[in-house]
């Protein structure tokens, strides 16, 4: 799904322990920018914390390195702290954002599906009276 452009980002993320503790390590500032980055691109796809490429393609760690124009290396080892800080997880091979609805409404989204189906439906139906 790719119509809500948005992610909940809460202006206290810095105050965060483990935001606090991420940045105290070394690499800390490019670890918690990954997580930023990695919001982001979970955001794109709306697929429930699900990193995605596309529709039906998962990110793995050498396309999310490639994603976020880094190094291999570095990458694992932000996604290792982050399963170590039981933010992030990987479920038979897939890599998920823990506790997605912290970071989208996902009340909200399924507002925004309902609305735009139905404005589809009312659409067909309008086009179909027309060509009748």
């Amino acid at each position: 799904m790719d119509e809500i452009k948005w992610i909940k980002i809460i202006v206290t993320l810095f105050d965060d322990s483990k935001i606090k503790l991420i940045k105290s390590l070394s690499k800390g500032d490019t670890i918690a920018l990954i997580w930023i980055e990695l919001l982001c691109l979970c955001g794109k796809s709306n697929s429930n914390g699900l990193l995605m490429v596309t529709n039906n393609k998962p990110h793995d760690l050498d396309s999310l390195a490639n994603e976020l124009s880094r190094p291999r290396k570095t990458v694992e080892m932000a996604i290792n702290t982050f399963i170590e800080l039981n933010m992030f997880e990987i479920i038979d091979g897939l890599y998920y954002i823990k506790n997605w609805e912290k970071y989208q409404a996902v009340e909200k989204m399924n507002e925004i599906r309902e609305y735009n189906r139905i404005k589809q439906q009312e659409y067909r139906a309008r086009v179909k009276a027309e060509c009748q």
